[in-house]
């Protein structure tokens, strides 16, 4: 750990070495521009011998300049990792109501309990509110803002849940209403747990909204109700492997619990993945009266009508070129021609920060899969990696020999969140370690600019476009051509893979978007319903929708099952340059050359 005092040094030492750095970068400079005018040979001979010293001195002062930026970085990643821990919790809210016969408190205590034992349990938070009435519950989600809602008492056949009135007799409040509840609560609301009797119809109903929600289909006793919440707040504890879904990982944990238990309710508890109903899909337990449960799938109807505008952004003072929402759905980014980029809380559309940094046109904007790190690439020719909580930067990546030539077009992240890849206007890719900075390679498929990037979900292909008309997949590692794509008949600026990995969708300064299969090349959809050049393309990440932003000045929904039209959004007075969805898949942002940015929800 560097003292303040060990810091400064070294912080003084790299900008005096910038400066000697600059200095002998322009004197090599000159004495390249002095080797080519030259004629004679022994002045040539000359001059070659001293631009090798001269690249060998600028090669040990590159060194020392990284080797001091890794150790003042490195500091600096700890300090961010302690940020996180605090930022990052995942707040349980709890809501018992009509406590009376109910062993709540002993719920509430294992839970406590669950969460003390787990690996991660600093990033998680409980909140309890107990006898609760209507108005209660209402006040406490918007108060709270919970990622986790858990609700303990009593449910009764129709499917309502009895809390109390003001004179504390019984008051059911039905299903339908316990929906548009939470349908106010979306952007951070993750999972509905209602651990309660016949509480499936209010769970089903409120999975159309929420991603996670969680239901009983018959009564449950006590025993079983407390071993479930303990299951189900163990799982949710564990480091995940992989790509785990963390909620999924936690149910199946909870029916295990019951089933390790030798409890009768092992059929019960119901868990839908907003608008898929899965009952104990993978877990069964046999008993002699065992009945096999049939599996239900339902799909979320997407409506036509049903997407607004919530808010207008204009903080930005020229085009704004590019936004993305963070993993969480809390954060959104915007990055604009006015050198800035800004950092909004997506639910309210208060700005949180500015960042300044960059000496022109803020070009992309890409977030870690872990909601930790800001990455922005500039005409400025460099890249930014910016902590996103606190809006301090980081670090600029590509040491002093291989930055980019050209402005930077695009970014993207691994979904490991181990690999950052850079498109640019000079011809290239350029893949680079996102913890350490490092470049780790470069692709030079390309003979123009790369404009767009997307990767594939098992992060082993890169997918760029180009305005050579065509876009190319391959392979990161060794730059295997794995397909190229033909058919676009002007420049390419967008492309996005959906998230099952099987479709490319591309967007055109022809007026078109495109639909590919990724894995033969083949061309299945041809979208036509734009009037000007489309400049984005975004999956939703339930991959239900496709959008395409134009300077129509338009965005377009598309259906994911059958690609037909769904929807126009209609509002902005220049043309779309970005799209983003949050991941629940019901806000989108949208950035403009018009200088504002619009959050869209349905």
């Amino acid at each position: 750990m560097l003292s303040k005092e060990q810091r400064l040094r070294l912080e003084r030492e790299k900008n005096s070495l910038e400066q000697v750095y600059e200095l002998q970068r322009d004197k090599l400079i000159k004495i390249r521009q002095a080797l080519v005018i030259e004629t004679d040979p022994s002045r040539k001979f000359q001059y070659e011998q001293q631009i090798i010293q001269e690249e060998n001195e600028l090669q040990k002062l590159s060194d020392r300049l990284d080797e001091i930026e890794n150790k003042i970085q490195s500091v600096e990643s700890i300090n961010i990792q302690d940020e996180s821990k605090t930022i990052q919790q995942t707040k349980i809210l709890i809501l018992t109501a009509i406590p009376h016969g109910l062993r709540l408190d002993k719920e509430i205590r294992e839970i406590e309990e669950a969460i003390r034992r787990a690996s991660n349990r600093d990033l998680f938070e409980i909140r309890v509110r107990t006898a609760v009435r209507p108005q209660d519950i209402r006040r406490a989600i918007a108060e709270e803002q919970p990622e986790i809602v858990h609700f303990c008492g009593h449910g009764l056949k129709d499917g309502s849940l009895l809390l109390e009135d003001e004179g504390g007799n019984n008051k059911p409040v039905s299903a339908e209403a316990l929906a548009s509840l939470f349908k106010l609560h979306v952007n951070y609301v993750k999972c509905v747990l209602l651990n309660a009797c016949y509480s499936e119809k209010p769970a089903g109903a409120i999975s159309q909204y929420i991603d996670y929600t969680i239901g009983m289909n018959k009564p449950i006793k006590d025993r079983a109700a407390i071993e479930f919440a303990k299951g189900f707040y163990d799982g949710l504890g564990y480091k995940l492997l992989g790509n785990q879904d963390v909620f999924q990982r936690a149910f199946d944990e909870a029916m295990v619990a019951i089933q390790m238990e030798n409890l009768l309710e092992g059929s019960i508890p119901i868990l839908w993945k907003r608008g898929i109903t899965q009952k104990n899909p993978d877990i069964q337990i046999f008993q002699e009266d065992y009945k096999p449960q049939t599996r239900v799938d339902t799909v979320t109807t997407i409506k036509a009508d049903n997407w607004i505008c919530i808010h207008t952004l204009t903080a930005h003072s020229n085009t704004v070129n590019c936004v993305a929402i963070s993993p969480n759905g809390q954060t959104l980014v915007s990055g604009s021609a006015d050198k800035t980029i800004k950092i909004w809380n997506l639910n309210t559309g208060r700005q949180v920060h500015t960042l300044e940094g960059h000496s022109d046109t803020v070009n992309c904007v890409a977030i870690s899969p872990d909601g930790q790190t800001l990455v922005s690439g500039s005409a400025d020719k460099t890249i930014k990696i910016w902590n996103l909580h606190t809006g301090k930067q980081v670090r600029n990546l590509g040491g002093w020999f291989s930055v980019h030539l050209d402005s930077i077009c695009s970014l993207a992240i691994t979904p490991d969140g181990q690999t950052l890849v850079s498109g640019s206007r000079d011809h290239t890719i350029k893949l680079w370690n996102l913890a350490t900075g490092k470049q780790t390679g470069t692709l030079s498929q390309h003979s123009w600019g790369v404009y767009s990037l997307a990767i594939t979900p098992d992060s082993q292909a890169i997918a760029s476009d180009s305005l050579d008309h065509t876009i190319k997949l391959c392979l990161w590692d060794t730059e295997e051509l794995l397909q190229s794509f033909l058919g676009h008949a002007d420049w390419i600026w967008a492309i996005a893979i959906s998230p099952n990995g099987k479709i490319l969708a591309s967007g055109s300064q022809d007026c078109t978007v495109k639909l590919w299969n990724l894995k033969t090349g083949e061309l299945l959809h041809t979208l036509t319903d734009h009037h000007s050049p489309v400049h984005s393309v975004i999956f939703s990440w339930d991959g239900q929708i496709l959008a395409s932003g134009s300077y129509d000045n338009t965005i377009k929904l598309w259906s994911g099952e059958n690609w037909q039209l769904i929807h126009t959004l209609t509002g902005h007075t220049n043309g779309l340059n970005s799209i983003a969805f949050s991941p629940n898949s019901r806000i989108i942002a949208s950035a403009s050359d018009d200088k504002t940015i619009k959050i869209w929800q349905r």
